[in-house]
């Protein structure tokens, strides 16, 4: 317990830095390969399946729903067939709001014929949208700002002690 104590500010500080970190670096390499994805071959696909995908989670008084697009489709390659549930780069995360994947499943109707965009360097990594999809500088920034955070309590933690001791 004294550990904790006397270390309190580095845990903090440590939480802060490593989400933040990872919240930036999953949503630059989203943003790059988005780019990348610009420059994809073209190959014809089916929707094999569109349906909203929901996820429950307890809170303190009740279930909360989050909501995903869960499309999948097949396609064929150079006389290769291959199969793919990756609408865009980074729909795999459920959302507290299911507008975003409603509008996704109206773009992607079961049966639907529709353009494909597959990795050149890898045929079965495929996306039915280009670009990096979704708030990814957002992302970034507010990775930026836990990072910031972090430090801010860290530096500052011998003030915050004091004052949240004179608030007992």
């Amino acid at each position: 317990m004294e550990f904790l104590e006397n270390n309190l500010d580095f845990i903090i500080l440590s939480l802060f830095v490593i989400i933040g970190i990872s919240l930036c670096v999953y949503n630059v390499h989203l943003l790059f390969k988005g780019q990348r994805t610009l420059g994809w071959t073209v190959a014809s696909g089916k929707i094999i399946k569109s349906e909203l995908g929901v996820s429950q989670s307890l809170t303190k008084e009740t279930y909360e729903n989050h909501y995903r697009a869960d499309i999948e489709y097949e396609y064929e390659l150079l006389g290769n067939k291959f199969k793919s549930n990756q609408a865009y780069l980074g729909d795999k995360v459920y959302l507290s709001y299911k507008d975003k994947a409603e509008k996704t499943l109206k773009m992607f109707p079961e049966n639907k014929t529709v353009n494909v965009f597959v990795n050149p360097d890898n045929h079965s990594e495929s996306v039915l949208m280009k670009g990096s999809g979704g708030n990814r500088v957002f992302n970034i920034l507010l990775g930026l700002i836990l990072v910031l955070i972090g430090i801010l309590i860290q530096s500052n933690f011998e003030l915050i002690k004091e004052f949240l001791n004179s608030l007992e």
